[in-house]
């Protein structure tokens, strides 16, 4: 009878792809909701200036620019999926 080593090539991968999945979603980015008060009103702005699809440099000066609220903006009903998305993909990348 053999007895399988954890030295396999298959045991590393099996164990890296679960460390991996684990500190991917261990870490994964959290959304901002809609706040109340002065501070959390600029991030409903630039998600709402997103979704009205105003021109930035034209209609809205901001510097964090047109997909700022992909990374600052509050979640809206419209804006979400849009968020989510990003975030993931960029998670992934990093």
């Amino acid at each position: 009878m053999q007895k399988k080593s954890l030295k396999s090539p298959v045991v590393v991968k099996g164990i890296l792809i679960i460390i991996t999945a684990y500190f991917f979603l261990a870490n994964l980015p959290i959304i901002d909701w809609l706040e109340i008060g002065l501070d959390a009103s600029w991030a409903f702005a630039i998600s709402d200036a997103a979704h009205k699809q105003l021109i930035f440099g034209q209609d809205i000066i901001f510097t964090y620019g047109p997909l700022g609220y992909l990374i600052h903006g509050t979640s809206l009903n419209h804006n979400f999926s849009q968020i989510i998305y990003f975030r993931w993909l960029l998670h992934l990348c990093l």
